[in-house]
C-alpha cells in the first residue's frame, strides 16, 4: 500500500495485490507542506460494500474521493504477504523517492 501527496495537492492511496493496483484520490487539497497532519488509513477487504473497504481519515475526518477504485471483496493485498518487502518512508526502497517529512508514532 502506498499513501502519497500528489503534485496536484491531493492524497492518493494505492493498494497493491502483487499483480494489480487499485487507487483512490482525495477531493480535498492539501497545500500546506508545513502543516501537521494526523492520517489514519483503514483497509478491510472483507467489507461487502466497496466504499467501506478503504477509509482514510485526515485530522479525524474521513476524506471523500474524486476517483475511487478498490480491491474486490476478500482480496489479499501485498501488505504483510510472504515474500513481499514492505517499506515505510520510501517507495520500493528507491533512493530517488524518499519521504521528505517528519513521521511520528508509526503504527
Amino acid at each position: 500500500m502506498q499513501l502519497r501527496f500528489d503534485s496536484g495537492d491531493t492524497i492518493t492511496v494505492t493498494t497493491d495485490t502483487g499483480s494489480v493496483s487499485y487507487a483512490a484520490t482525495s477531493n480535498a487539497l492539501y497545500r500546506d507542506p508545513s502543516a501537521w497532519y494526523h492520517i489514519v488509513v483503514s483497509v478491510d477487504t472483507t467489507q461487502a460494500t466497496a466504499a467501506n473497504r478503504l477509509t482514510v481519515y485526515v485530522n479525524g475526518t474521513a476524506i471523500t474521493w474524486s476517483s475511487f477504485a478498490v480491491c474486490p471483496q476478500n482480496t489479499n493485498t501485498a501488505w504483510n504477504k510472504s515474500g513481499i518487502v514492505g517499506y515505510v518512508g520510501s517507495y520500493d526502497n528507491t533512493p530517488l523517492r524518499p519521504f521528505n517529512g517528519y513521521m511520528a508514532e508509526i503504527i
